[in-house]
C-alpha cells in the first residue's frame, strides 16, 4: 500500500473508532403518560462517574413542579431519580441533560437532550345533555 493510502486508511480507522466511542444516553424511562410512577432511570453508554460515588453531580436539570425528589448514581452508568410521591393528574417531570455533560473518557454526551413524563389529568367520560338536546331545568 502506498504511503498516502496508508495515511488515509489510518485516518478513516481513527474516525470510525472515535465515533464508536461517542457517549450517549442509552435508555431513559419512563417517558410520556404514566400512572403512579415514582422513579425515573437513565442508563448511559459510558461511565459518567466513578463507581462508589452515588452522590456525584446529577446528569440532568430536573423540574417536577411541586413534587420533590432525589437523584443518585446506582453505578457509573446508571442514574435514578426517586420522587417523594407519585405524580397527581396534570403534574409532569422534565429532565434536561446538564449542558456540557461528559463521560469519564472525556466524550461529550450526545443525542436527545430532553425527556419528560406526566400523569394524565381528569377528562369527561360523557357530557349531558348531548349537543342539540334540550336542557332539563332541574
Amino acid at each position: 500500500m502506498s504511503r498516502p493510502l496508508a495515511v488515509i486508511a489510518a485516518l478513516v480507522g481513527c474516525v470510525i473508532a472515535g465515533s464508536a466511542q461517542a457517549a450517549y444516553l442509552r435508555q431513559f424511562s419512563p417517558q410520556g403518560q404514566i400512572d403512579q410512577q415514582v422513579r425515573a432511570t437513565a442508563v448511559f453508554s459510558h461511565e459518567l462517574v466513578p463507581l462508589g460515588q452515588p452522590e456525584a453531580a446529577a446528569p440532568f436539570l430536573v423540574n417536577c413542579g411541586e413534587v420533590k425528589g432525589k437523584g443518585r448514581w446506582s453505578d457509573g452508568k446508571t442514574w435514578t431519580y426517586q420522587l417523594d410521591r407519585p405524580l397527581k393528574p396534570g403534574e409532569r417531570c422534565d429532565f434536561k441533560l446538564q449542558p456540557g455533560l461528559k463521560a469519564q473518557n472525556g466524550e461529550k454526551v450526545s443525542g436527545q437532550e430532553r425527556y419528560a413524563f406526566f400523569a394524565p389529568g381528569p377528562w369527561p367520560r360523557s357530557v349531558t345533555p348531548r349537543p342539540g338536546e334540550a336542557i332539563d331545568e332541574d
